[in-house]
């Protein structure tokens, strides 16, 4: 005979039997079920443990690292707040709101008795150990991208350099602060970027009493191969009129006592680097029996001494800019430099070139069509260029005419024996005071950034940074010369008020420093991809790597 239980039915008979005859037990059933059902995971939250910890009136949990404080609150809530009595009513004085004092909340709860066998996990629970810093070996990759305000001073910074390491890209920077608003003396700032930590160095000033640049004042650094940076500036007081130098062998965290190399001097124009770490200084010298200016080459070998060579031209402005660059490397380098302002004749500039190891030099005159105002801020850039098969050694300078809103590039692609003529990058555009040039090796262009378009020298100005790219032999730059100032796209940089803007990178790099003066009295510095300007169609398309065939 079948069960009861086999009975269709018989199941909701029994639980209403059992509704009927024990409900206690359904209650319980329904109440505890779901902690019987999750009852597989015994990890308490924070909260929970807190609230057993109150309880017991002590810390019962052992497997977790320290936990959130418990606030306890003594019994009886706040204290009546404390009666204020106004002695004299109406009188003007403060009066503060009466105020409740709360009794002591928190109450430090102990650990609870371990338990037999139990080991307890170590409270407060430490930390654990970071790994040293930095993580990963020196290595010669590109700087990280970033921006950054390398140096803020009181006064305005009224000359800035840059210069790169020739292979592994680090930049530094120097800067000439002059005292405006505050009594003290023209400073020279230098800060070197430390590759190995990613960030800037210490901050530090070179120049010492008795060395301050006080006429004519003037900065240019350089780095040679081993790591040295070199800083030149000028000049004292007249009639000594001299030019300074230092240099760091530890990415500017000491430096060596300055040392005068020269006088009388105007100032200092450009220093270059070769790869035998030696430096080139280009300078224009106050002829005083003359009464004139004459550009003049200091050099420093490899072991530290020095020596120095008038230039065959004598016809400069005393307030002339200049560039100075070594193209190529070993036995066929030369040295090649641009001097503007020559002759002080609109749009005039005279290019002198020589083998790097001594020889003549060849001296060569170039004007812009129709200019109507002096050429400034001539910056350079030195790089291989390949002409179908064959490299060719190549430089490009670059200069402004501030007023007038233009930028003009000169380049040769023989080291400066023959060259092409003027190219118009920008023009005009309001007022441009500075601006630099720089080389993409992979797509073969030049790159040029300018700020533009109020003069920022003393900030409050708005001023930020233009771009455009071009064919070294071409010379066509994009957008075109001609292109107006609303047709054109800023470059974002993050400049509001840019001022005395520098552009430096290392031969083969395409990553370039670019350093400018924002606001007056704070220099900027940040690592520029030059694929950011250059756009993607003048780059070579790559080679399809052969991939295996599918195995069966």
């Amino acid at each position: 005979m079948a069960s009861v239980e086999d009975q269709p039915g018989a199941a909701p008979l029994c639980f209403h039997n059992l509704m009927r005859h024990h409900p206690a037990i359904i209650l319980a059933i329904i109440i505890f079920a779901p902690l019987l059902c999750s009852c597989g995971g015994d990890y308490l939250t924070d909260s929970e443990v807190a609230q057993t910890a109150v309880a017991q009136g002590c810390w019962s949990e052992d497997t977790r690292p320290t936990p959130y404080p418990v606030t306890v609150t003594a019994p009886g809530g706040a204290s009546a707040p404390t009666a204020t009595v106004i002695a004299n009513f109406g009188d003007p004085t403060f009066t503060p709101a009466p105020t409740a004092t709360r009794p002591a909340t928190t109450t430090p709860l102990p650990r609870c008795t371990p338990q037999p066998g139990q080991t307890q996990v170590a409270w407060p629970t430490p930390l654990p150990t970071e790994p040293p810093y930095p993580t990963r070996p020196v290595s010669a990759a590109q700087p990280q991208l970033g921006s950054d305000d390398v140096l803020r001073v009181a006064d305005p910074v009224l000359m800035l350099d840059v210069a790169v390491h020739p292979q592994s890209s680090w930049a530094a920077v120097a800067a000439v602060s002059i005292p405006i608003s505050n009594k003290g003396d023209t400073r020279v700032y230098v800060r070197a970027y430390r590759p190995a930590e990613h960030r800037w160095g210490p901050a530090t000033t070179v120049d010492r009493e008795g060395t301050h640049p006080i006429k004519f004042r003037s900065v240019s650094t350089a780095i040679t191969p081993d790591g040295t940076i070199h800083v030149i500036w000028g000049v004292t007081e007249y009639p000594d009129m001299t030019l300074f130098a230092t240099h760091s062998t530890d990415l500017g965290a000491t430096w060596s006592a300055p040392e005068p190399i020269g006088r009388p001097f105007f100032s200092v124009l450009d220093v270059a680097a070769t790869d035998t770490n030696e430096i080139y200084v280009l300078a224009l010298w106050a002829d005083a029996a003359h009464d004139g200016v004459i550009p003049a080459l200091l050099h420093r070998s490899a072991a530290g001494e020095w020596d120095s060579e008038l230039l065959p031209e004598n016809d400069t402005w005393y307030a002339s800019s200049g560039a100075l660059a070594v193209v190529g490397t070993g036995d066929t380098a030369q040295l090649v430099t641009m001097v503007t302002a020559f002759r002080n004749l609109p749009g005039s500039a005279l290019t002198l070139s020589r083998p790097l190891r001594g020889g003549s030099w060849v001296a060569q005159f170039h004007t812009i069509p129709d200019a109507g105002s002096i050429l400034t801020d001539a910056q350079v850039v030195a790089y291989p260029y390949r002409d179908g098969a064959t490299l060719r050694q190549a430089v490009t300078f670059s200069a402004t005419m501030r007023d007038e809103g233009s930028m003009f590039a000169l380049t040769s692609l023989d080291g400066g024996a023959t060259w092409l003529p003027w190219s118009t990058i920008t023009s005009p555009a309001g007022i441009i005071t500075a601006g630099g040039i720089a080389f993409d090796p992979s797509a073969q262009r030049l790159v040029a950034v300018w700020n533009c378009c109020e003069e920022a020298l003393w900030g409050s100005a708005a001023s930020t940074h233009y771009a455009a790219w071009a064919n070294p032999v071409i010379g066509g730059w994009t957008p075109p010369a001609e292109t107006t100032l609303s047709a054109r796209a800023p470059l974002i940089t993050g400049a509001r008020s840019a001022h005395l803007t520098q552009l430096a990178h290392a031969i083969n790099a395409r990553v370039a420093w670019l350093v400018w003066v924002e606001n007056a009295r704070t220099v900027r510095a940040r690592a520029v991809n030059l694929d950011r300007i250059i756009p993607a169609s003048q780059y070579p398309t790559p080679t399809p790597r052969p991939t295996s065939e599918a195995q069966p």
